[in-house]
C-alpha cells in the first residue's frame, strides 16, 4: 500500500479545493462513484508531485493523498476500492 493520507474536513468541497487547486494540474476521475477532482501538485516544495483526490460526500469533504514518488498503480487499487457503507 502507497503511503497516503485521508482528510475529512466538514463542508462542501469547494471550500476547501480552492486553495489546493490554485497552480497545480487538475483532472476528474471517480471515488466509490462519486466525481472526484484529482490534483497533481506541480508548484516547486515538497508537495510537489503528490496526488489528491477531492470529493464530497453526505456534506463532507474527502481528501485522499499520495505521497511524492508513490506507487500510482497501488493508489488506484486503493482508490478503486473505496466505498462507503449503504
Amino acid at each position: 500500500m502507497p503511503p497516503i493520507e485521508v482528510r475529512i474536513v466538514a463542508g462542501p468541497k469547494n471550500q476547501v479545493e480552492t486553495s489546493l487547486a490554485q497552480g497545480n494540474k487538475v483532472t476528474q476521475t471517480q471515488v466509490a462513484g462519486i466525481p472526484a477532482d484529482k490534483i497533481l501538485v506541480t508548484t516547486s516544495g515538497p508537495a510537489s508531485g503528490a496526488v489528491i483526490i477531492v470529493f464530497e460526500h453526505q456534506a463532507y469533504t474527502f481528501e485522499i493523498e499520495e505521497a511524492p514518488g508513490s506507487d500510482d498503480a497501488a493508489f488506484q487499487l486503493v482508490l478503486d476500492s473505496f466505498s462507503f457503507p449503504s
